[in-house]
């Protein structure tokens, strides 16, 4: 949040007492966040967002630079505009640039990703390493996809929030850095302030039995969502099979 608090971002999200997450929001809770964690770590974590990471080395040394928000000058072609990728990272062999969206699903497009890589070109071609181009959120399918800008071709790497997330509760079970898990456990808590949660699935689920006789109903506070409401199981309910997934029971 700090970051998007620096660049005049949080428009919008405060219009009331209530918190109203956006995407910029989302971007800065959780990249501010994943900054923090050793070099190696955020590389592997921003990897595993990506539906493909075939092809993506396994270390790109250390963390140079890490930017939000920064305006690149247009090239006078495709782009008369200012550009602003949401986010870069200079790494020792390589650069990222990731283009985030608030919700995984749609919202990615072609003509943007294409104006970024011209203006990094523009900026930074000279450098000759590498780039790696995540397109965070946004997209219909996890699949590779490859724009040309100046005869070359470059991959734009789909990636999902859920993927980020679910690596980084799997990151936080291994963990045996104390700094590095109250990291990952306050980036888990940001996902969760911008409606983002660990999905368990009903194979990974235990069964539920319930047999009450002279029970109007059952109250019970879900867990999972943080204890948000109390939920109601009638007695014309009962005895049926219940799973308890994402915040509910799911009868069978």
């Amino acid at each position: 949040m700090l970051q998007a608090l620096i660049h005049h971002k949080l428009k919008g999200a405060f219009t009331d007492t209530h918190f109203h997450h956006t995407e910029d929001t989302t971007t800065s809770s959780i990249i501010g966040l994943l900054q923090y964690l050793p070099d190696e770590l955020v590389w592997k974590l921003l990897k595993s967002s990506c539906g493909f990471s075939s092809g993506m080395p396994q270390n790109i040394g250390q963390i140079l630079s890490v930017n939000f928000w920064d305006s690149w000058t247009p090239d006078g072609d495709i782009n008369t505009t200012r550009v602003e990728p949401d986010v870069w990272l200079e790494f020792e062999k390589a650069f990222i640039i990731i283009e985030a969206k608030k919700y995984d699903g749609g919202g990615q497009y072609e003509e943007q990703w294409r104006k970024e890589v011209k203006s990094y070109n523009l900026h930074f071609g000279k450098l000759q390493k590498r780039l790696f181009f995540i397109a965070l959120g946004g997209n219909q399918i996890l699949q590779n996809k490859t724009i040309t800008v100046d005869g070359v071709n470059h991959t734009i790497h789909a990636a999902s929030w859920y993927n980020l997330l679910n690596a980084v509760i799997k990151q936080l079970k291994e963990e045996s850095n104390n700094s590095a898990k109250r990291i990952l456990s306050d980036i888990i808590l940001a996902f969760e302030q911008h409606q983002m949660f660990q999905i368990d699935w009903l194979k990974s689920i235990y069964n539920v039995n319930i047999n009450l006789e002279n029970k109007e109903y059952i109250k019970f506070v879900p867990t999972l969502l943080g204890g948000l409401k109390s939920r109601k199981i009638y007695n014309s309910n009962i005895n049926k099979k219940y799973f308890y997934t994402d915040g509910r029971f799911l009868i069978t």
